[in-house]
């Protein structure tokens, strides 16, 4: 059985060899440990097209359009990742699946087919995205809005929550250890 067979049963993680054209992929940061992830569109010959807040220290691109705070830019898969780990977001999941993950990894929502996700994701490079704005429009609300034609603030899009779930975690176990 490939990984694909089993991706999401016990990990999203797949090898860069079995991606295809069109695959959502994610990538957990380093740099905030691992609070929230890096999401964009696979597009093929090792190439990402993704939303980023603007900090071009983070990725090379190859091309890039600026639209305020945050821009659509294409880079090689292997600056995306920025050394994390490839992981796969998984796309038509029960409902009973998605409430057991770990939010930003999957959606009940389903993906169109790859060719309308590449001409999305190729028309937003050209184009922009907006705005960036971690609840609104955000890494994972591109990758979505490529796979789906699904744009909005819902429970779906978890990258912020998550974000804020995990600080909430910290919080409370911070001043639990109070005197």
């Amino acid at each position: 059985m490939s990984n694909r067979g089993i991706v999401g049963v016990l990990s999203n993680k797949i090898n860069k060899e079995e991606l295809k054209p069109g695959d959502h992929i994610y990538s957990w940061s380093k740099k905030v440990a691992y609070l929230y992830a890096h999401h964009g569109i696979y597009v093929g010959d090792g190439e990402v097209i993704h939303f980023t807040t603007g900090d071009r220290g983070n990725f090379r691109s190859s091309s890039s359009h600026s639209s305020g705070p945050g821009s659509v830019e294409s880079c090689t898969i292997d600056h995306f990742l920025s050394g994390g780990k490839l992981n796969i977001f998984q796309y038509a999941v029960s409902d009973a699946h998605f409430r057991t993950q770990v939010r930003g990894t999957c959606s009940t929502a389903a993906s169109d087919p790859p060719e309308d996700v590449l001409h999305r994701a190729e028309f937003l490079l050209k184009n922009g995205f907006g705005g960036y704005h971690s609840f609104r429009r955000n890494r994972e609300d591109f990758a979505i809005y490529c796979k789906t034609g699904l744009l909005g603030f819902s429970a779906e899009s978890g990258q912020c929550w998550q974000y804020l779930n995990t600080l909430w975690g910290r919080i409370a176990v911070w001043f639990k250890l109070l005197p």
